[in-house]
């Protein structure tokens, strides 16, 4: 046997600390260089052994043996360690800083992306060394989504969504070592910016930098960076991205190190090589304490009676999220709303919220805790502007813009747990509107929430239209960031429960037929079109997105457009819903509203979600995609004492996705080989939800009083 050796690494590393920032006293150091090996156990050696052997190997019996079976060579292996052209050593949980190829030029100073390196793969057929890591990118490249501060960085998951990996398995990246330009030092952490910034990570600074540009300049190029975000770009097939997600840093992510760490989390694969411990104590709601440092300390208290949470609706129009809410059995607090007739109206259909009739930017100078703060906050601010379909100037076009500006205000003044955003999907989708875009999630974050978006098809969630809206759903620090519901409609051929078409959304307003005491719903006096478009059978179409004009739909008929009842049919209003003002007025609350029949999965699943939360199921770092797989798979039991959790049911996988985009409103009928259709979501009517909320109230005032 001949063995053949290659002598590792043995070399000193260079060490230098740091400098601080503007104004802060330099202070000049030496240093004496150290051997880094030694300090990390000085395994520098590689030793890869050849093995050759041509003597032939007899049995007792002086018959040839038969060789062998050869064992395969890797072809790639991991290195302990890698030595850097500059002489650096770089290891796994190193970070480098990667060569700028973008040929930007600009007057400040820019610098490429990092790597956050997880391993080191050699391969051994062409001598090749690849670095596996995550991208790390300075903050300030990607304003006004981030703060442009000083050496701070996000690290960028990118992933697909046709792939079903889990997305920071996805995000692992492999960048050759020939694209590394310098080891750099960064420190990964969940704190605020306030509780540690780039002048505590750069205490020092070498000697010679008198000026504030020169300090600046060094800790750019030579300082130590700072990473507490993640944020995740999620890519459809045309590469392009209708879902993200910006979140801090869980504890596993940062390097530090406590010591009565969070029990660890676990995503739904991982959940099944658990202990099978079944009985959890429920977690008590933390107290609302704004602790800059980002740690949350674990309180748990005996089981308490589950509890209807509360929602609080911003730009509630003609209340379509307060519909929801109350379907999903959530109560609801409030309504905000300038329009005078929407809000008229909103007091009809729920008397028990408080109505306030104020512009939006007004409303965080008198919010109070005590009276306005709900476990769940919604915002629709108004979409206009921001849709496609809006090419021309409109007289409110400032005023809706602005209305943006009041997600911050309105997430610190009112502080839920959960917070929700419904918007047009041409804020994320329009070039024009992308830093309007990040304007907002910059908002969201900096009032220490976590936040994930997408662009969904609400025809998924059971509405007989194709309207797809941008939905943000927002988790304050330290609690688990929800996931989206799972689509419920689809494709004959999909495994799911077919659309729910036109003819169905309207066939029991159809069965009731014209009523003398609903002036919405005079389908004789509607005016004719002039041109009679060729009729339709109602039970092969979906209708086109609903706008306040009623958007480009007409009646199955082909004669005439659809009345301001059936325009709120269509949206999932139930049929004895109250609209304020004339036929035209009724069409533009109905068209304005965020669909009852969809938001009422979102508003649901939330609720579970917080339930989970506080009965201990589920911890803030957990990635749940699934909740009820991930109860399933963990063995947790829930009880029937639940309000929302014994809702839960288990999802259906499609076996076909749905284009989110295209104009398809034609559906194959089918009937009698049609998949099942979705069961309509039971509603309950305006009197059954009055005596439910006077109830809730008067729990709330400790009077004593049951109802079924």
């Amino acid at each position: 046997m001949t063995p053949r050796r290659e002598q590792g690494y043995n070399f000193e590393d260079y060490v230098v600390s740091n400098p601080l920032e503007d104004e802060i006293e330099v202070q000049h150091f030496g240093h004496d260089d150290e051997n880094e090996d030694e300090k990390r156990g000085g395994e520098t050696e590689r030793e890869y052994i050849l093995i050759d052997d041509d003597d032939e190997e007899y049995d007792a019996g002086g018959r040839t043996m038969l060789p062998p079976e050869e064992d395969t060579f890797p072809e790639l292996v991991e290195l302990p360690c890698h030595r850097l052209e500059s002489g650096s050593l770089i290891r796994a949980g190193d970070t480098v800083e990667l060569i700028d190829r973008t040929d930007r030029k600009a007057d400040h100073t820019l610098s490429g992306d990092f790597l956050k390196v997880n391993a080191i793969i050699e391969d051994l057929k062409t001598q090749e060394v690849r670095l596996s890591g995550y991208r790390l990118r300075r903050c300030s490249y990607l304003r006004p989504l981030f703060d442009g501060k000083l050496n701070e960085l996000f690290m960028l998951i990118q992933a697909s969504e046709d792939d079903r990996r889990p997305h920071m398995i996805q995000g692992l990246q492999s960048i050759s070592v020939i694209e590394v330009l310098k080891k750099r030092k960064c420190e990964f952490t969940d704190k605020d910016y306030e509780a540690y910034d780039v002048r505590m990570a750069n205490r020092w600074a070498p000697a010679g930098l008198k000026t504030s540009m020169e300090i600046k300049d060094w800790i750019f190029h030579q300082g130590t960076l700072i990473c507490r975000f993640a944020h995740t770009v999620v890519f459809d097939h045309n590469s392009v991205s209708y879902s993200g997600e910006v979140r801090k840093l869980y504890r596993r992510e940062t390097d530090r190190v406590t010591n009565t760490p969070s029990p660890p989390a676990t995503t739904s694969s991982q959940a099944s090589s658990l202990a099978s411990g079944t009985d959890r104590e429920p977690r008590q709601r933390r107290p609302s304490i704004e602790q800059i440092d980002g740690t949350f300390a674990e309180q748990r208290s005996p089981p308490i009676k589950s509890r209807r949470f509360t929602v609080g609706d911003a730009f509630s129009g003609i209340g379509g999220v307060s519909e929801g809410a109350s379907q999903a059995d959530l109560f609801v607090k409030w309504g905000l709303e300038k329009d005078e007739l929407a809000i008229r109206g909103y007091a009809e259909n729920f008397p028990s919220a408080e109505p306030l009739h104020m512009d939006a930017h007004d409303f965080p100078a008198i919010a109070r805790r005590c009276e306005h703060g709900v476990d769940i906050l919604h915002l629709s601010c108004p979409c206009c502007y921001w849709s496609e379909a809006h090419t021309n100037e409109g007289k409110n076009d400032q005023e809706n813009m602005e209305t943006l500006l009041t997600v911050g205000p309105f997430l610190k003044a009112v502080k839920p747990r959960y917070a929700t955003l419904e918007q047009a999907p041409g804020l994320l989708k329009l070039k024009k509107h992308r830093l309007w875009f990040r304007k907002v999630i910059n908002d969201i974050i900096s009032m220490r929430y976590n936040v994930r978006w997408r662009v969904s098809d609400l025809s998924e969630d059971g509405l007989p239209q194709r309207r797809r809206r941008l939905v943000f759903l927002c988790a304050k620090q330290g609690l688990p960031l929800p996931a989206f519901p799972k689509p419920a409609c689809g494709p004959k051929d999909s495994g799911l429960p077919y659309w729910v078409t036109v003819g169905d959304a309207l066939e029991a307003l159809e069965r009731r037929g014209a009523n003398i005491h609903d002036e919405y719903h005079q389908p004789e006096e509607e005016k004719l079109l002039g041109l009679p478009r060729e009729p339709v059978d109602p039970r092969t179409i979906l209708a086109k997105c609903i706008t306040t004009s009623g958007g480009e739909n007409v009646h199955p008929s082909g004669l005439r457009k659809y009345t301001p009842r059936e325009i709120a049919q269509l949206q999932g209003f139930p049929m004895d819903y109250q609209f304020k003002g004339s036929r035209g007025e009724a069409t533009k609350q109905a068209g304005n509203a965020w669909a009852p029949v969809a938001n009422t999965r979102y508003f649901l699943l939330l609720a579970q979600f917080l339930e989970a939360w506080d009965m201990g199921y589920i911890d803030a770092e957990d990635d749940v995609e699934d909740l009820y797989n991930y109860l399933e798979e963990k063995g947790i039991r829930v009880p029937n004492s639940t309000r929302y959790l014994k809702k839960l049911t288990k999802s259906i996988i499609s076996k076909r996705k749905h284009p989110l985009w295209g104009s398809t409103y034609k559906v194959d009928r089918a009937p009698r080989q049609r998949a099942p259709r979705a069961a309509p979501v039971a509603q309950t009517t305006r009197g059954q939800r009055q005596v439910r909320d006077a109830a809730e109230i008067a729990r709330q005032r400790g009077e004593i009083i049951d109802i079924n």
